[in-house]
C-alpha cells in the first residue's frame, strides 16, 4: 500500500517514535521522516497528547525508558505539531456513534472521525482498531503495510 498524502496517526503509531523495545520503530520513524520532510502530511486529534503522555509515564515506570525521560520524549512529541489543538463537540459525538456502531472504544474511534473530517486516512499499529473500522468509510491502515521503503 503506497502512502497516502495525509494520515492520521494514532498514539500506536506515535509511541514508537520514542521507545525503543516497540516493533516497527523502523517503519514509524520513515513515516515520521517522511512527515519532516513534507512527503505527507500527519494529523491527530488532540487526545493524543494525553495518551502519549500516559504511554511514556508507564515506560519510565517500568524501566523502559530513562529517569526524565518521558517529560522530555514527550515534550519531543509536542513539538513536532501533528495534535490539533481542539477536538470539537460534534467530532467526539461522531466519534461515540461510531464506536457504538463498531465497538471500538471512544478514543479509537475519534481517530477515525477526525480522519473523515480532514479527508484524510488512518494509519495505526492496532490490528485490532483497523479490523473493527475495516469499512466503515475512512481507510485506516496497519503501519506494517504501508509501502515506506
Amino acid at each position: 500500500m503506497t502512502v497516502p498524502p495525509g494520515l492520521v496517526v494514532d498514539a500506536s503509531v506515535a509511541a514508537k517514535w520514542h521507545l525503543t523495545d516497540e516493533s516497527l520503530i523502523e517503519r514509524a520513524n520513515v513515516l515520521r521522516a517522511r512527515f519532516d520532510a513534507g512527503r505527507t502530511d500527519l494529523a491527530a486529534p488532540s487526545f493524543i497528547r494525553y495518551e502519549v503522555a500516559q504511554t511514556l509515564e508507564r515506560a519510565e515506570r517500568d524501566g523502559r525508558i530513562g529517569p526524565g525521560m518521558a517529560a522530555s520524549e514527550l515534550a519531543t512529541f509536542l513539538s513536532y505539531g501533528v495534535h490539533e489543538q481542539v477536538d470539537s463537540d460534534a467530532i467526539v459525538s461522531s466519534a461515540q456513534r461510531l464506536a457504538g456502531e463498531t465497538g471500538a472504544s471512544v478514543y479509537d474511534a475519534l481517530y477515525v472521525v477526525h480522519a473523515e473530517a480532514i479527508q484524510f486516512e488512518v494509519v495505526t499499529a492496532d490490528e485490532q482498531l483497523a479490523r473493527q473500522m475495516s469499512g466503515h468509510g475512512v481507510p485506516v491502515h496497519l503501519l506494517s503495510e504501508l509501502d515506506l521503503f
